[in-house]
């Protein structure tokens, strides 16, 4: 994400059925949370995480 300038790398895991899904999530969440546009947010990485086995 870009703001004021500056880079400022994050990481963040989201839940979802669809790789789309999981991208409109970010979108909306970093635009309310921090104002940021959808243009300002650059996405280097998607990965499908493993789901944890159930004891």
């Amino acid at each position: 994400m870009r703001k004021g300038g500056d880079n400022l790398p994050f990481r963040k895991e989201i839940r979802a059925i669809k790789k789309e899904d999981a991208l409109q999530h970010l979108y909306s969440d970093m635009g309310s949370r921090h104002k940021a546009r959808k243009f300002e947010i650059t996405i280097k990485q998607i990965e499908e995480l493993p789901e944890p086995e159930a004891a």
